[in-house]
């Protein structure tokens, strides 16, 4: 029994997993393009990213996805598919970047860490991505914002002066937001557009007939049916078909 509920839980898994890939809300880190400091040349900046309003995975999750046989394909997709954070954050420090001492890669992630903590607190946002409950006392609309974004350390990120840290940070966040935003108008607009077009009016012919209906209601006469078209028969004879109506 329990080997059964394992199978059906992994099945489930599979399924809505493959339904997020195919919807577009789950990508992998590598389809996304990296964002811009405007104004910043390359050897000031303090990191690199990646955004998305939609969710990612990182690269070095992409064998156990991509592979059923990997030990961790499912433990994965479990993760992917039931991770409850609405916004992805994954900050990192290669040792090209932050050599070979673990403590310093890690002052560099922390300092990245918490520079995007106060961006994301600057709009009413946790490092979650959920809205700050204060906030929503101040008229927000109390909406989570949605995405994911890869931070990958730089050299500068360790010797930079913090506020150039957090203005950076500003930045990022901000094309994160914009990002988000233009998302849910698309969503938005795009449900509007079928809701027209599933609401449109009446073919030109049934308005004719009820018109006319109307018509002979206030006359007393019976009603006109909606038109139907006849159906053509027919009969196979030599050297050719003759259609009957």
């Amino acid at each position: 029994m329990a080997a059964r509920a394992t199978g059906t839980a992994a099945v489930a898994v599979e399924s809505k997993f493959s339904q997020l890939i195919r919807s577009g809300q789950l990508k992998s880190i590598d389809a996304l393009a990296y964002g811009s400091f405007k104004g910043i040349t390359g050897d000031d900046q303090c990191f690199s990213y990646k955004l998305s309003a939609f969710h990612a995975y990182g690269s070095h999750q992409a064998p156990a996805v991509s592979k059923t046989y990997n030990p961790d394909h499912y433990n994965i997709q479990h993760l992917l598919v039931n991770k409850p954070s609405p916004l992805w954050l994954s900050v990192f420090c290669a040792k090209v970047n932050g050599g070979n001492k673990k403590v310093i890669r890690t002052h560099m992630v922390r300092r990245i860490r918490t520079a995007i903590r106060e961006a994301l607190k600057n709009h009413d946002y946790d490092l979650s991505g959920k809205r700050i409950s204060n906030s929503i006392g101040r008229g927000s609309k109390g909406e989570d914002l949605v995405g994911t974004m890869i931070i990958s350390a730089k050299d500068k990120a360790l010797t930079a002066k913090m506020d150039v840290l957090q203005d950076q940070a500003e930045m990022a966040v901000t094309a994160l937001i914009r990002k988000f935003k233009l998302e849910r108008e698309a969503r938005h607009n795009s449900s509007n557009q079928n809701a027209s077009k599933q609401n449109k009016g009446t073919p030109v012919e049934v308005k004719r007939v009820q018109m006319k209906n109307r018509a002979r209601e206030k006359g007393g006469d019976t009603t006109v049916n909606s038109p139907k078209k006849k159906k053509n028969t027919k009969n196979k004879v030599f050297g050719g078909t003759v259609y009957q109506k």
